[in-house]
């Protein structure tokens, strides 16, 4: 198996498991974080918001990688 390959399933596994991490990630900033003020709740908004793009983006990539791991030569 070349290089390549080995570092592509690596990474793969890598984010797999990053996929299943960043939704507790989320769950636990809802559950445990209390606004107290509005800036608090402006600060909370901005972590949501960029925690769900962070999973977003990792799903994304871990498709990616999926199909070029999988993809016939």
């Amino acid at each position: 198996m070349d290089r390549n390959r080995l570092a592509l399933e690596k990474l793969y596994e890598n984010l797999r498991l990053t996929c299943y991490q960043f939704p507790n990630f989320l769950s636990d900033i809802e559950n445990e974080f209390y606004a107290k003020s509005d800036s608090d709740k402006k600060i909370i908004q901005t972590i949501r918001g960029s925690l769900k793009n962070c999973i977003n983006n990792a799903f994304d990539t871990a498709n990616l990688l999926y199909s070029i791991l999988n993809e016939d030569n």
